[in-house]
Parts: structure tokens; sequence; C-alpha cells
């Protein structure tokens, strides 16, 4: 697999790959397509890796948008989202790259918004920006209102996948994304986007977090048509617990982000809110198992898995 980096340049608009593995929604992924047209921006690609079993379905929506897009349509074999980042990395040109979810869009105006920011600060490495929803409210998660450097400790609340946005060359030097990490991994459910930020600013690379510039992603929280099962909430979470330990995160870090939802869910049952109060008690449970059954890394910001050439 040829990872090698092309030329730099600073005198324009960095080169913007928009990385999307999809799996089984036609009609998000059309949205998605449809934010990156109005956009206007260039250079642009979207490089969409299609895990479905069934070519026709992601084909059929990139074949309405291969006159306005500049598309690169990779299929895959094998399910996870990690497996399928590094297997684009063969294929990505461009100087920035995208963790785009399938059912995430773009607000206008906002690739302008982030090639200006990378234009004039060379060394930043990646940029972390907010989700919201349609109604234009904090999605997955709690986030962090003010910007500023993520570090090990502050990742917490700054950096969800649809939101990040790395140059292609720093992704390269640390190995990819961690195959071990992330839905369809069968290892570990989630946490793959929050390994990539903190193994960068362990090598450090500077990523920066900037509330004031979004992603649209629905919200599982609010949507009831995408609530998680408890099962899913804990998964995710036990992934959070792994992560902090992996990656030796201060005891008072830890206990902090076990506290919190525990807390939150005393208080939601106290509301009367109990579907709530169920799953951030999941959360809680998830993350203190998580950090339980892993252990410090021993290869300090380097993925557990290395990538195959």
């Amino acid at each position: 697999m040829d990872w090698r980096c092309p030329l730099t340049t600073i005198d324009r608009s960095p080169s913007i790959d928009l990385v999307v593995p999809t799996i089984d929604r036609p009609n998000e992924l059309r949205r998605l397509l449809e934010s990156a047209v109005a956009q206007g921006y260039e250079p642009l690609r979207v490089v969409v890796i299609d895990m479905n079993d069934d070519d026709s379905s992601a084909a059929a929506v990139l074949a309405e948008y291969s006159d306005e897009l500049d598309i690169v349509h990779l299929r895959v074999s094998r399910r996870g989202v990690s497996k399928a980042r590094n297997f684009a990395m063969g294929s990505i040109e461009a100087e920035v790259i995208s963790l785009s979810d399938d059912d995430c869009w773009l607000p206008d105006g906002f690739l302008h918004a982030l090639g200006e920011r990378f234009h004039r600060e060379p060394s930043l490495a990646g940029l972390s920006v907010m989700q919201k929803d349609a109604q234009l409210r904090p999605s997955n998660g709690r986030w962090a209102t003010r910007p500023g450097r993520i570090t090990k400790t502050s990742v917490w609340g700054r950096g969800v996948s649809a939101g990040i946005f790395v140059r292609a060359s720093a992704v390269r030097e640390i190995g990819g994304f961690d195959e071990g990490l992330g839905p369809g991994s069968g290892g570990w459910a989630a946490g793959e986007e929050t390994d990539l930020l903190i193994r960068l600013v362990d090598t450090g690379h500077r990523v920066d977090y900037e509330p004031s510039l979004f992603v649209h992603h629905p919200d599982p929280q609010r949507n009831n048509a995408l609530t998680y099962p408890l099962e899913r909430w804990r998964a995710y979470a036990q992934s959070t617990g792994h992560l902090m330990r992996k990656h030796r995160c201060p005891p008072n870090i830890v206990a902090y982000h076990c506290a919190r939802p525990l807390i939150g869910s005393v208080a939601a049952a106290l509301r009367g809110d109990f579907n709530q109060s169920r799953s951030r008690l999941a959360v809680a449970v998830g993350r203190l198992e998580g950090w339980a059954r892993s252990k410090p890394s021993r290869t300090g910001a380097r993925p557990d898995k290395r990538i195959a050439p």
C-alpha cells in the first residue's frame, strides 16, 4: 500500500478529501453529498468506502452526483470503520482528510472556513469541531464550549469522528487507525477517532478544537429513531474506559468521567426520566468495565495493531 504524501503548497486552499465509510444508509449518504456540492469548495474529493453487501446501494447514490463531485468509489469485502479508513489511505491525494460519518452533513461555507484555518496555520495537524443536529443543538455528547489545544486529558468532549479533520501526512506518520477499535472491528466498539487524536498529540502534533465551527450529525439521545439499546451505550463506554487505561490518563480524569454519568443517572431518575437514567448508568458501568479490562499501552502512541503495507 503506497501511503506516500503529496507535496503540500501554502499558496492556495488546501485540498480536502472527505473520507466516508458507508453501509446501509443511501438516504443519509445522499444528504452528505448534497451538502458537499453546496460547499463550492475546490479542490475537493469524496472518497467513499462502500461496505454494503449489495454493490448497487451506494453506487446508485454516487452516480447521481458524479457530474458535480469528484468521487472515488472503493469497495471493501471486510467490515470495520478503521479497516475501511486505512484501506482508503492508499487512494488519498489531499492534504487534509475528514473522518466523516455517512450520516453527517456540512453546513454552508464550512469547508471554506476549514480550508482557511489549515492554510493560515501550517503547523496545525488537525482540527476538531463541534457536532450539531438539524436544530443546531449540540449532538453526540457533552461538548466543551471554549476553543483550545487538544491534549490527552482534554480530548474528551472535544472530538467525535464526523467533526475531525486531519492532515493526511500526520495520519500516515503515526501508522493510521487502530483496527482493533471502532464499529465493525470485532474488538472495542468505538473510540478509533479519540485514539487517533491522542496518538497525534502524543507524537508532538498540534491538534486544536474550535467550537465556533460545526458539522451536522443526528443526536441518538434526542432522535427516537436512533435511540441506542443499552448494550450499545455500554459497549461504547467500555471503549472510552479502555482508551483511558491504554493511554495512561490520570486517575482524577478517569474518576471524573465515570462519576459524571453516574450522577446524571441519579438526577434523571429523580426527574422520572428512567430511560435516560438507565442509559447514563450503562455509560458509567461501561467505562469502569473498559478500564478494568484494559491495560496501559507498552507502545506509547503507536496503534495496537500495525497497518500492513
